[in-house]
């Protein structure tokens, strides 16, 4: 097996490895985009069903605050045209 390179003690990638992971990060980017997108539309369908805002705070962790506060934007919870 092959010893990484380092320069000044830290490893140094190849520019293959670079690649290798460029390409997993853009991976789990697009991702967490398809999932926050349907996270937005859970948030939304519950809230129609009458669900609170600190259920749905309590579903993901956060508080009813922090939920208000991060999806209230969406244009079909504030009444505002998409």
């Amino acid at each position: 097996m092959t010893r990484p390179r380092t320069y000044r003690g830290r490893v140094v990638a190849d520019e293959k490895s670079i690649a290798y992971h460029q390409r997993r990060i853009g991976e789990v980017q697009g991702h967490i985009e398809t999932y926050l997108a349907l996270l937005d539309m859970r948030v939304t369908a519950a809230r129609f069903a009458g669900v609170s805002w600190y259920k749905i705070g309590d579903a993901i962790g956060i508080s009813r605050q922090a939920a208000t506060e991060r999806f209230e934007r969406l244009p079909e919870l504030n009444g505002s045209e998409p």
